[in-house]
């Protein structure tokens, strides 16, 4: 596809979608054709904001029948992730979806199942792989400056209370959805664990979890949840949950990694040789996220032929590792990690 536009239809357009929708429609690389949402406020809100006109919005699955879209990008709720999925890799369509890929095991494999043997770009939105800094901690762990990596942390720590409100993101899809419903783990924790993931740049195998009820107790699901992973490789790592707490967002995602020739502690670095010196990174922190440069990098991919950053079984792996914190808490034990490959 070398020098076209990649032809993009959109499924889902709350939030996330309609950010989405905008960068698209900004991208030279791209081509937006059409948005489907069961929601015709949002459709109608969406397409005249980016002049989509009415036969180009779609309450539904009707947007596949279209001839003229090349990529379909997925921003429904993550439990109807896998039903767009597998309809749009059946049709022949690139995909983006949203992070985590999926939120049951079930779901990973009939997706994975739908997508091999194809040729087709599948990316999964792990977004904080596209944050200058925590590439920048990528190029470190790669260049070795830190030596053999054992522990590292990382936390989603935020008062997501102030954002309850009844009915929100339900409009069109007969069903309540709020920052309160849901996995809260999975919806939240697979963030920092994909991070933590690419940097051990080894097999998670096994998650030990405690978990409480305490300040967000409107939540359907414990609010605060602290897992610790074994990788294959030896590493140990610790990633928090907490959506009840009376603090600012978690800065830097409180990354922390602990290496045999040196440390990172969210914004400083420590070196062996230098004592108990702490020296500041670079300020390449972005707050927010990232999903313009994220785009970019897909739409070359698909452009290119390129293998994205996070491919389906990148997406998969993430995604399961984090569905068994929600298992060895349901189970009061620890639990082993699947792997697909």
């Amino acid at each position: 596809m070398a020098g076209e536009k990649v032809r993009i239809g959109i499924i889902g357009l709350g939030h996330r979608g309609h950010c989405f929708a905008e960068i698209y429609h900004k991208n030279p690389k791209a081509e937006l054709v059409a948005i489907a949402d069961p929601s015709e406020q949002r459709r109608t809100e969406v397409g005249r904001g980016l002049g989509i006109p009415e036969d180009r919005r779609y309450p539904g699955f009707e947007i596949l029948e279209r001839e003229d879209i090349d990529m379909i990008s997925i921003h429904m709720p993550d439990h109807l992730h896998a039903e767009s999925f597998i309809k749009a890799i059946n049709t022949g369509r690139h995909i983006f979806v949203e992070s985590p890929m999926a939120d049951s095991l079930s779901d990973i494999r009939r997706m994975l199942d739908a997508w091999r043997g194809t040729e087709l770009k599948v990316m999964v939105g792990h977004v904080l792989r596209f944050n200058p800094y925590f590439r920048m901690l990528k190029e470190m762990l790669v260049e070795g400056i830190l030596g053999r990596i054992f522990y590292m942390e990382a936390d989603y720590i935020h008062n997501l209370r102030q954002k309850v409100e009844p009915g929100r993101s339900s409009l069109g899809l007969d069903m309540e959805w709020s920052p309160q419903t849901g996995i809260s783990i999975v919806r939240y924790g697979v963030y920092p664990f994909d991070l933590i993931r690419w940097y051990a740049g080894s097999r998670p195998t096994e998650v030990q979890v405690f978990s409480n009820h305490i300040a967000f107790p409107e939540m359907e699901h414990d609010d605060c949840t602290v897992a610790i992973f074994r990788f294959e490789n030896g590493c140990i790592a610790k990633i928090a949950v907490c959506l009840g707490a009376i603090a600012p967002f978690a800065r830097y995602n409180n990354m922390t990694i602990y290496g045999t020739k040196g440390s990172i502690i969210r914004d400083k670095l420590c070196l062996k040789g230098f004592g108990a010196k702490e020296v500041a990174l670079p300020d390449v922190y972005e707050q927010g996220y990232p999903y313009d440069l994220e785009v970019d990098h897909f739409l070359d991919c698909i452009l290119q032929d390129r293998r994205p950053l996070v491919d389906a079984l990148d997406g998969a792996n993430s995604a399961a590792a984090i569905i068994m914190v929600e298992e060895a808490v349901r189970l009061r034990k620890s639990v082993n990690i699947p792997w697909f490959e």
